[in-house]
């Protein structure tokens, strides 16, 4: 029987962080059960994710030499008896264009060896909450309403050299292009357990019983903070790090709707159900996806009476805001002392007026 490499590719925000914890805790039992997680690409001993592998193929800026490629990757798969796993969620830019994937499945030394690709998709509307706001620590800074725009115009996210797959008929048709390899999709949504461990060893170890515990080393990524979030926002926005008074300001503005649910608005959510609901079950239909795994319509219901909206939040007029509150900050208050009682009258104007349209929909169009 042929040994195995296992590809799982994403998608972000997918429980990639939870599976690659897993796989680096519990790399021991695993090498023993017959299972490699290779120690080439690895940022972190910690972690089994092989960012610096899917760096090199994606010509990456963050690729570096010294954490091991693509010929070292496949030296010591080549070496190991058994299969071996290989995560990244990073692979998911090489799915707008497969064929980036070639100088891995199509590697000589690794011809005896059959390729299981593995990826796991969740509805945009969600996915494309996620993606926003984990791409202000990478210092984006793109208002939220004008990269929803981009998703439901190209049917993905360029951002410098990453891009996000938001049109799962197009990915379906691009992986085809992958084969021999066996291309396995799954649905965030209709997760065992709601955790991707146990379902990726179910892929790795069909009808088997796993020896150990697969909810070991187990973490799910909670969504940053509002005020963390926000921050990061305005300093991509002014290419520069915030100043007290800034870092300051944002805190006070978020401060009255910190535990308000922060979503997109119904307009948005809509145009993307437009856009993505037809190709989702046809791709679903293909996949074997149970019903209603990628199911848009039915993130189409009122949003809760209290809630923000991401395109609003993050936005030119926020920047504004935030600007101008800060020229208001006393001098010597800080964010252990934030008190918006001792606030000019303006000041305390501006939180008003900007939380009040945090919560009210700017029409779409």
């Amino acid at each position: 029987m042929a040994r195995r490499v296992i590809l799982h590719c994403g998608l972000h925000k997918t429980g990639t962080s939870a599976l690659q914890l897993f796989l680096g805790v519990t790399a021991d039992p695993l090498r023993e059960s017959g299972l490699l997680v290779p120690r080439t690409g690895r940022l972190d001993p910690t972690y089994g994710g092989h960012h610096n592998v899917a760096w090199e193929l994606t010509r990456d800026r963050r690729y570096d030499r010294a954490r091991g490629g693509l010929a070292a990757l496949v030296e010591e798969i080549s070496a190991f008896a058994g299969d071996a796993v290989v995560s990244s969620e990073d692979f998911e830019t090489c799915l707008g264009t497969p064929m980036v994937l070639a100088p891995l499945l199509r590697h000589p030394t690794l011809r005896g060896h059959d390729f299981v690709v593995v990826i796991y998709v969740r509805d945009q509307i969600s996915y494309a909450e996620r993606v926003f706001i984990e791409n202000q620590w990478q210092s984006m800074g793109e208002e939220c309403r004008h990269v929803v725009e981009e998703i439901v115009a190209h049917g993905e996210l360029l951002a410098r050299e990453w891009r996000f797959q938001f049109d799962y008929a197009r990915l379906l048709a691009n992986t085809a292009a992958l084969a021999p390899a066996r291309v396995v999709f799954r649905g965030y949504r209709s997760l065992p357990k709601g955790s991707i461990v146990p379902d990726l060893l179910g892929v790795v170890f069909p009808g088997m019983a796993i020896p150990f515990d697969p909810s070991a080393g187990h973490r799910t990524n909670e969504r940053a903070p509002l005020r963390n979030a926000l921050h990061m926002f305005h300093a991509a926005r002014l290419s520069r790090k915030l100043s007290e008074r800034e870092a300051v300001a944002v805190a006070l503005l978020v401060a009255p709707v910190r535990t308000a649910p922060v979503v997109l608005s119904p307009g948005l959510r809509r145009a993307l159900a437009s856009r993505f609901a037809a190709g989702n079950e046809a791709f679903r239909r293909a996949t074997g996806l149970p019903p209603g795994d990628l199911d848009l319509a039915a993130q189409l219901g009122p949003p809760p009476p209290d809630a923000c909206f991401m395109d609003r939040l993050f936005s030119f007029e926020t920047q504004i805001a935030i600007a101008a509150l800060s020229e208001m900050v006393p001098a010597d208050m800080s964010l252990a002392t934030l008190d918006s009682s001792r606030l000019p009258r303006p000041a305390q104007a501006i939180i008003q007026g900007v939380n009040a349209a945090w919560q009210v929909e700017r029409p779409v169009g």
